[in-house]
């Protein structure tokens, strides 16, 4: 679409229909603009929000995308791989990378994927059995494009929430972590169990108990924060109100290095960086009048304080580097200077009702990606719609924003390369890939 316009000559006062002075003329040609003007700027508007992937900006440009006729229904993202080629698709029955023709098929009873920090090691999670009792579950590892590992069976109880699973990047080697018991289980490269912790004495099976787990990208390090029962709120009758969450870090074979308390009363999310030098946790308390407190507190690899905010992080993604932590909540974002213990920035999401749901930090924080959409609720469940991507600078600047009016998905698929030179983003229905001018 082009939009232009041309002012006729005045040609013997056919243009005009008399002569006149030339400051009335001046004046005529400005109020024949005005109009024009306008209606030339709500074109480019038009033009820029109108259509599905238009930027704002050029510093990343279009250069593939693939439309898929049955939705997927997971993508398996890794935190830092060197191309897109790394990332995996979930659907049609076929477990795949973008540039696979086949792949791996999809299990009956498929939970959901997992994937290493590298991309190089993914697994999948599928439950069998009679729904109204305990059931089993199946656990396979594999390596690449689908060589398998090894496979592990558990037994699934009916009323037990399902267990977080992680795998080391270095070798494939399985984490798992059960919230009811609060126990976790260290398996070596081949599936067999190394190590199994209590991580607190003589707990009672709580179903309301809170866990994360988390393992550094150099698979030297792993973090669980982890309650010793559920919370109640504070003030309340409850005879231990606080959930007394604690923030545990393990070596890779499970040996435990130092243990904190966290200062609320419920343990929220987790993350530790590339190297293992930092790790941030988040936590609030609830009064019986309804007022949270919230905190998110910093910690050094010794398990020193590096710095304390008065709110809890949702979503968060270190540098490759260890000098920034990007922070988000729903509604919010903040960059973290590591070493002085600053925040470097913080930015609001204004927009109704767009929560954010997936952030990545590449290039020394240099390039930073938001991606924001609206969750609502359809005949299949929650679905994010009018997703919103916007890339932002070291300093909070905005240097690009692309909206997509027509695409949805159930989890966000956001990649961003190590040397922001590649970003992907994946919907139900399609991907693209953008690379940087």
């Amino acid at each position: 679409m082009i939009i232009g316009f041309a002012l006729d000559k005045e040609t013997n006062g056919a243009y005009f229909p008399s002569l006149r002075s030339q400051k009335n003329r001046q004046d005529m040609n400005r109020q024949h603009l005005l109009p024009i003007i306008a209606l030339l700027v709500l074109g480019c508007t038009a033009l820029l929000f109108g259509q599905p992937g238009a930027p704002i900006g050029e510093k990343y440009r279009l250069t593939g995308e693939e439309q898929y006729s049955e939705p997927v229904h997971f993508w398996l993202i890794p935190d830092g791989p060197e191309d897109a080629a790394q990332v995996r698709r979930v659907g049609a029955g076929q477990i795949r990378q973008l540039d696979a023709a086949a792949g791996v098929p999809q299990p009956e009873g498929l939970l959901r994927p997992f994937v290493s920090a590298n991309g190089r090691y993914w697994g999948t999670a599928a439950l069998s059995g009679d729904p109204a009792g305990d059931r089993q579950l199946s656990i396979a590892v594999y390596e690449g494009a689908g060589t398998l590992r090894y496979r592990l069976e558990r037994v699934q109880h009916y009323d037990d929430p399902l267990p977080l699973l992680r795998l080391s990047g270095r070798d494939g080697a399985l984490l798992i972590a059960r919230s009811s018991t609060g126990q976790v289980w260290f398996y070596d490269r081949r599936g067999a169990l190394l190590r199994e912790v209590e991580l607190f004495p003589n707990l009672a099976y709580d179903l309301e108990r809170i866990v994360a787990l988390e393992v550094s990208a150099n698979a030297k390090s792993v973090a669980v924060l982890a309650g010793k029962r559920g919370a109640s709120p504070a003030g309340s009758d409850a005879p231990n109100p606080s959930a007394e969450p604690h923030l545990f870090l393990f070596s890779a074979e499970g040996e435990l290095r130092w243990q904190q308390p966290l200062n609320e009363y419920t343990p929220g999310a987790l993350a530790v960086s590339p190297e293992g030098n930092y790790l941030a946790a988040a936590g609030y308390t609830i009064d019986v009048d309804g007022r949270i407190t919230q905190r998110s507190v910093i910690y050094d690899r010794a398990g020193e304080i590096v710095m304390e905010l008065p709110r809890r992080f949702e979503l968060a993604h270190f540098s490759a580097d260890e000098q920034f932590l990007l922070l988000t909540g729903k509604k919010s974002a903040q960059l973290i200077d590591l070493k002085p213990g600053a925040v470097r920035w913080e930015r609001q999401i204004s927009r109704n009702k767009e929560q954010i749901c997936a952030v990545r930090v590449a290039g020394g924080a240099r390039t930073i990606a938001l991606l924001s959409a609206v969750s609502e609720y359809g005949p299949n469940g929650f679905v994010f719609n009018y997703p919103h991507l916007e890339i932002l600078g070291r300093n909070g600047d905005l240097l690009q924003e692309l909206t997509f009016p027509e695409a949805e998905f159930r989890e966000p698929a956001l990649l961003l390369a190590p040397d922001a030179q590649t970003l992907f983003i994946g919907f139900q229905h399609q991907h693209l890939i953008y690379r940087a001018q």
